[in-house]
């Protein structure tokens, strides 16, 4: 429901006709399913704002939440920075009420989008109705409890304190536009925020035309049409993956302005890479800069040992409690993850072996990678594996969990690297290639494709040679890989394989290019050096 209304929706606004039958098709889906109050409370929310769903509809947001003391162990201050940059313009939004205007396509989509007619709905009993197509993390009874009350405030709310909620709101939405160059961390806040901007400043004022002008950053033009990207691109991360791949054969984006710990650990171990093996190089990276790099990573090391994606975790795992997205979990906290351990680890140790940098808070360096490895070796799970969760999905984690692993000096012969080894054999396929589905993310337990994947199966054969593992078993990867190829030298995008909080998938158009090439390029150089 979340994605067939909103896309409903856009295509209406987009002028496409009721009779179309395409939009036919969509229609009886929404209706068979219960209308378009079955959609999820994010997808309510743009509902309100278009004028389709009074703000009844939703669940108070309570904005006034935001200016309570920030020691309060529940303040939004301590959510994961993507959750709380999204409640921030959405509150705004909620707490001016804002609404487009009634257009006659509006009262057309009124009449269009639910089962019964509109003006005789009462919205405020659907509040927490929601398409069982759609829930993923349910509300609990805590959430529920203080819906009650925060709905009811909605009836006696204080004028003052509400604008003196909203200012604040607006100057943060303000401060993050000017920090990251009104791209923001991500699409769903950047609109939001741009709205928010809309109403505050204008259609005609300067905050909103450099807005405008940043749209295109998120607009991407893939082989199956325009879509909007979940980021404004993964230039940094992808250029660091390209680099590596090539750098085994023996052959950022600055406006965002949000430090991510695996890209900084990703972009410090390419760094010093290229520095290793191309020596006319430019050295253009000084090595104060690599270690204000080294100094934000051991910054962000968490106290289990581990690092999240953004920042130090805020919150315990217990204000998932107040989760109210339903369609995501683990939303609310930035845990640690094993991806963007086994990268900050990667690059500390690569970072100590540097002559010129071997002194640079060594004693430091040491213990956080102990402590990294720790966590990494803490995460396997019983069958061998590691969840991934920013890509599809224990292959993924393996390789992640088992270049740390191995880099950090665990021995290839260890019980820890041969359960890993065990588990990724366990799903070779008979054409030699692993497939996993995206629905291992979902469950969290390992889902065959329904075909093998050439990323799945570059991400087993890495994890394979350097665990030194069966060889049978690389070659028939490798041999999966290479009959994929295109004569053109490309391979074709196959099923997707990034993902976010379990339920998000995301597509990585390089992936099929980067990690063939990458899997190709150790295994000629692993024959090099027999």
């Amino acid at each position: 429901m979340f994605g067939t209304v909103l896309n409903y929706i856009s295509l209406r606004l987009l002028g496409i006709h009721f009779d179309d039958q395409r939009i036919q098709n969509a229609y009886s889906f929404i209706q068979r399913e219960g209308g378009a109050m079955y959609a999820p409370s994010w997808a309510k929310f743009w509902l309100c704002v278009l004028g389709v769903m009074p703000w009844e509809g939703i669940n108070s947001l309570f904005p006034e939440l935001w200016l309570l003391p920030e020691w309060l162990p529940v303040h939004p201050s301590r959510y994961w920075c993507h959750c709380r940059m999204v409640y921030v313009p959405m509150s705004y939004v909620y707490a001016e009420k804002i609404v487009g205007e009634t257009s006659s396509l509006i009262k057309e989509l009124q009449n269009e989008l639910y089962v019964d007619n509109y003006e005789n709905i009462d919205f405020t009993k659907h509040r927490n109705t929601i398409s069982s197509l759609d829930l993923y993390a349910p509300q609990t009874t805590l959430l529920k409890i203080l819906n009650f009350f925060t709905n009811a405030y909605e009836n006696l709310y204080n004028r003052q304190l509400r604008n003196k909620a909203s200012e604040f709101l607006i100057n943060y939405i303000e401060a993050e536009d000017e920090q990251t160059n009104y791209i923001d961390i991500g699409p769903v806040n950047k609109f939001i925020n741009m709205l928010s901007i809309w109403h505050s400043k204008g259609r005609q004022s300067k905050q909103f035309e450099l807005h405008l002008n940043r749209v295109n950053d998120y607009l991407w033009l893939s082989e199956d049409g325009m879509k909007v990207q979940g980021y404004n691109g993964s230039q940094l991360w992808d250029t660091a993956f390209s680099i590596q791949a090539i750098l085994e054969t023996g052959l950022a984006h600055l406006d965002h302005g949000w430090p991510i710990a695996d890209c900084t650990a990703e972009g410090l171990k390419t760094t010093l890479l290229l520095h290793e093996q191309i020596f006319n190089c430019p050295r253009t990276i000084t090595s104060d800069r690599l270690e204000y790099a080294v100094d934000f990573i051991l910054s962000t090391q968490n106290k289990d040992g581990g690092w999240a994606s953004y920042e130090l975790q805020r919150s315990g795992s217990w204000i998932e409690y107040l989760n109210p997205a339903e369609v995501f979990k683990g939303i609310m906290v930035d845990y640690s993850y094993v991806e963007c351990t086994s990268a900050c680890v990667q690059s500390l140790c690569k970072f100590r072996l540097q002559i010129h940098c071997s002194n640079y808070r060594r004693k430091e360096i040491d213990v956080s990678v102990r402590r990294g490895i720790e966590f990494i070796k803490n995460s396997q799970r019983i069958d061998g594996s590691w969840y991934g969760s920013w890509a599809v999905c224990f292959t993924y984690g393996t390789w992640f969990a088992i270049e740390a692993l191995v880099t950090a000096g665990e021995s290839t012969k260890s019980k820890i690297i041969n359960e890993a080894v065990k588990f990724l054999l366990s799903k070779q396929n008979l054409d030699g290639g692993w497939g996993e589905s995206y629905l291992s993310c979902v469950y969290k337990s390992y889902i065959h494709h329904e075909q093998s994947q050439v990323v799945n199966t570059a991400w087993a054969v890495l994890s394979l040679m350097s665990a030194k593992a069966d060889s049978i078993a690389i070659q028939k990867g490798i041999r999966f890989i290479i009959n994929k190829q295109c004569s053109n030298g490309d391979w074709n995008q196959q099923g997707i394989s990034g993902v976010f909080n379990g339920n998000c998938m995301i597509s990585y158009t390089n992936y099929r290019n980067i990690f063939p090439i990458w899997a190709l390029g150790r295994l000629i150089k692993n024959n090099s050096t027999k």
